[in-house]
C-alpha cells in the first residue's frame, strides 16, 4: 500500500474529501519523524513500535570490487510488530491469488478492516489475563 492508498482507504472509512485524508496522514507521519528526529519512539498499540536504533562503523567490503571501506555510523527507524498484529497476519492466509482469474488481489480481506484491534484470546478482566481468578468459584 502507497501512502496516496492509505489516504484514500482513510477518506473512504472517514467519510471525508482524498485531500482531507492526506492531510491527516501526512500529519501523522510528520509527528512521527519529529520524534524520531527527538529520539522517542511512537507505539501504536495493536500495531507495533517505531523507534530510532543507532550502529556503529565497521570495516566493510564493496561488494563488487572487493575493496575495503569504512561504514560510517548510522542511525535508522526500526519496526517492532506488536502482539495483535502478528497473530492477525499469522490467521491470513500466506497468498491470497483468486481461484478464477489466478491474479493476486491488492486488497485485504474485509474482516481485516472491520474487526476491531483487540487480542482474539483476551480476557475479560485484569485477574483473568494475569491467571488469578479461581474458575472453581461461583460470582
Amino acid at each position: 500500500m502507497t501512502r496516496s492508498g492509505l489516504a484514500e482507504r482513510v477518506a473512504k472509512k472517514g467519510k471525508m474529501s482524498v485531500l482531507q485524508a492526506e492531510l491527516v496522514v501526512d500529519s501523522i507521519f510528520d509527528c512521527m519523524t519529529s520524534a524520531f528526529l527527538r529520539g522517542e519512539r511512537v507505539e501504536v498499540r495493536g500495531l507495533g513500535t517505531f523507534h530510532v536504533r543507532s550502529y556503529k562503523g565497521y570495516k566493510g567490503r564493496n561488494p563488487k570490487t572487493g575493496e575495503a571501506i569504512i561504514v560510517q555510523p548510522k542511525r535508522l527507524p526500526v519496526f517492532k510488530v506488536g502482539r495483535v498484529l502478528s497473530a492477525r497476519v499469522a490467521q491470513q492466509p500466506s497468498s491470497r491469488i483468486q481461484k478464477e482469474g489466478g491474479t493476486r488481489t491488492s486488497e485485504p480481506p474485509l474482516d481485516i478492516l472491520t474487526e476491531p484491534w483487540s487480542s482474539p484470546n483476551r480476557a475479560s478482566s485484569s485477574s483473568d489475563r494475569r491467571g488469578l481468578r479461581d474458575e472453581s468459584k461461583d460470582d
